[in-house]
């Protein structure tokens, strides 16, 4: 039986969350392959300027990255994530103890705080 539109905006709610909860907040790398197709449009302004055609080993690098700059990350995900059909937009929170260097901060060792209010993901089954 197909699952209904409900059925799967909650779903897609529910990668988001399992993302920032797995994948960033428990270092949880192999949650990458089961949550990401093998092709996809990544769009990652922190990491690149521009959308690419990404792949799972672009999706970990960015991870890599961000696990170096904040190696203490914690993004706490608004309990309201917004979704229609297979688009999801999140508010979150990120906050940790910067410990090196990445594009957008050079600050070491200063615990910082980043609000982003809306991170757009396209999901497809």
């Amino acid at each position: 039986m197909p699952m209904s539109a409900e059925d799967n905006t909650a779903k897609n709610k529910e990668t988001v969350r399992k993302f920032f909860a797995e994948v960033i907040n428990n270092k949880r790398s192999d949650f990458v392959e089961e949550m990401f197709a093998t092709n996809f449009v990544l769009h990652a302004p922190l990491v690149y300027e521009e959308q690419i055609e990404g792949r799972r080993d672009d999706v970990l690098r960015i991870v890599e990255k961000i696990g170096t700059a904040i190696p203490d990350i914690y993004v706490d995900v608004d309990e309201y994530l917004v979704a229609e059909d297979d688009f999801v937009v999140a508010h979150w929170m990120c906050t940790g103890r910067h410990g090196g260097r990445s594009k957008q901060a050079t600050v070491r060792g200063r615990s910082n705080g980043l609000r982003l209010l809306a991170s757009n993901w396209k999901l497809t089954a």
